[in-house]
């Protein structure tokens, strides 16, 4: 599915060693509950890594 590609995206670039992850529509596209999935688990690994993201989106809460 599409969230799941997307969740395996931001996992390898979580993983990749990089200080910094470029993020672009990162949430575009999925339901309500998966995008709630995601962000939350992105959160946590941004910070539990202590990653800074960089989140290009039309969605201003994002």
């Amino acid at each position: 599915s599409k969230g799941m590609k997307k969740q395996l995206a931001l996992l390898c670039g979580i993983c990749s060693g990089t200080k910094y992850l470029l993020c672009d529509e990162t949430f575009d596209g999925l339901d309500p509950v998966m995008r709630q999935g995601i962000k939350s688990l992105f959160a946590k690994e941004m910070e539990g890594r202590g990653l800074t993201p960089v989140i290009a989106s039309h969605n201003l809460r994002e």
